[in-house]
């Protein structure tokens, strides 16, 4: 534990990144390891840049910056003053045309590991894989200089620092994180940063590192109900006070932190952009005669690049699942993150849909990491539960029957599937839907001889009411435009 002591405030400044022109080159800091002569040099810093695709190396025990082309599969050593700063560490410069002192042959593994000799090191550059554990902030800074010049570089809201220091309790800010996490290392010393400011001494910090595969420490994984990184807990010793999790739901995350300890904390509306708020409503659904009806509140918002954004809360008596899913402009879906929470077990499983594969990653606060790559078709549909997105898709379809691939989300983070289903297309209706007349495109769907029915707004997208041949159904119960 790293308690806050007043004295040890931290001188923050504020310079201006280096930014690429046409005739220099943009470096970006990358979390990876490096090893000289089978030791790890922690503190070691790792840059990339792109076209061509290449990587510095910067490490106390070389005098040189050590350069790994990786398109011409050769490693080269430069003057460190080569590289032009910013005051955060975080990006760097580089005339357009480097020359470097002398070349060796790089090497590559078929793990991925790069191999070279330089000034009579043998080094091996790899992936980047966190040790898990109780650290301080100290030993933290120590092996990741970068986060330490990224608090340097800070200056967090005045405002925020005053809250924090009027705090007149003992209260532990407890700080789940992972060294290969780019929003830990964005914000974590930004909240260090703050609470130094702040100089309280009533307030202790306590930092844990995640490791790679997200199951170590499990026990504080669980009992923490920690499912993304960076996770910040507030805590006065009886009860947790507010936490943040991966990004802030105001603008800066020390105001957050002021936010949470005066009561104010506002929910957090989502880190995916968005544009204006088209509709929103409730469904009331029901599954089958045997189990309790379900209730999804659902809103959609246009994207910034022209398509849209359906967001669902589904909430049923064992469970609550919050689905956000990104359209494109053609009603393909981009993007999808399934949250969910059932008694003290929590999973987040994030989708990304590209034109022919499908890349998921799950993460719990039981089960650690599981993650699937699937290559589907380039015409896909995608069913992930929520009732508001489900037809989205199907309005670009104007013949009156196709079959047609449909991936269906696994349950609770599980690997989903693709599955063959028959969409028919039917005469269009005008229906009320809350007391507001709407006009629906109807479709049948089947999918392993089971038919239901699906009425979509010919103009949102959104699906207005279903009913399935096994009794179950969803009836929008409210239904508002803004």
């Amino acid at each position: 534990m790293t308690r806050i002591f007043p004295g040890l405030l931290l001188v923050s400044f504020l310079l201006s990144a280096p930014v690429a022109s046409a005739s220099t080159t943009l470096w970006r800091d990358t979390p990876r390891d490096l090893y000289i002569d089978g030791e790890i040099d922690r503190p070691a810093q790792i840059l990339t840049a792109e076209s061509p695709r290449r990587i510095a190396v910067f490490s106390t025990e070389m005098r040189q910056a050590v350069v790994f082309d990786l398109e011409a599969k050769r490693v080269s050593t430069m003057p460190r003053t080569t590289w032009t700063f910013a005051a955060d560490r975080l990006t760097a410069t580089t005339p357009e045309q480097i020359e470097p002192r002398r070349t060796n042959k790089l090497r590559t593994t078929n793990n991925g590991v790069y191999l070279a000799n330089v000034a009579g090191r043998a080094l091996a550059l790899t992936s980047h894989h966190s040790i898990a554990g109780f650290l301080t902030q100290e030993e933290l800074f120590r092996d990741f200089p970068v986060w330490k010049a990224i608090a340097a570089a800070y200056q967090p809201e005045a405002s925020s620092v005053t809250a924090l220091r009027s705090v007149s309790e003992p209260l532990t800010v407890r700080i789940a994180f992972a060294t290969w996490c780019g929003d830990s290392r964005n914000y974590v010393p930004k909240v260090l940063a703050t609470l130094r400011a702040a100089a309280n001494p009533n307030i202790s910090v306590e930092l844990l590192n995640i490791g790679p595969d997200f199951d170590d420490p499990l026990d504080f994984i669980q009992e923490n109900r920690i499912m993304n990184v960076p996770t910040i807990i507030l805590d006065d010793g009886r009860r947790e006070l507010g936490r943040i999790v991966e990004t802030p739901a105001t603008p800066t995350l020390e105001g957050d932190l002021a936010a949470i300890v005066q009561g104010t904390l506002p929910a957090h509306q989502g880190r995916i952009a968005r544009a204006a708020r088209l509709a929103s409503g409730r469904y009331a659904i029901v599954r089958g005669a045997s189990e309790a009806p379900s209730f999804e509140d659902w809103a959609i918002f246009s994207t910034p690049s022209g398509g849209h954004l359906v967001h669902s809360v589904i909430t049923s008596t064992d469970r609550i699942r919050e689905i956000w899913q990104t359209f494109d402009t053609t009603g393909r879906t981009t993007f999808i993150e399934v949250t969910d929470h059932s008694g003290n077990d929590s999973r987040r499983t994030r989708y990304r849909v590209g034109s022919d594969v499908i890349r998921a990653q799950s993460r719990g606060n039981t089960t650690g990491i599981v993650s699937q790559v699937v290559h589907v078709p380039d015409e896909l549909t995608v069913d992930t539960t929520a009732i508001a997105s489900s037809g989205f898709a199907y309005r670009r379809i104007r013949d009156v029957q196709r079959e047609i691939d449909c991936y269906i989300l696994g349950d609770c983070g599980t690997k989903g599937e693709v599955d063959r289903i028959s969409i028919r297309l039917l005469p269009d209706e005008h229906i009320d839907v809350a007391n507001m007349p709407r006009h629906a495109l109807q479709f049948e769907r089947i999918r392993d001889a089971k038919p239901e029915s699906l009425w979509v707004d010919a103009e949102l997208g959104i699906t207005l009411k279903r009913t399935g041949s096994d009794g179950s159904s969803a009836t929008l119960t409210s239904f508002t435009l803004h």
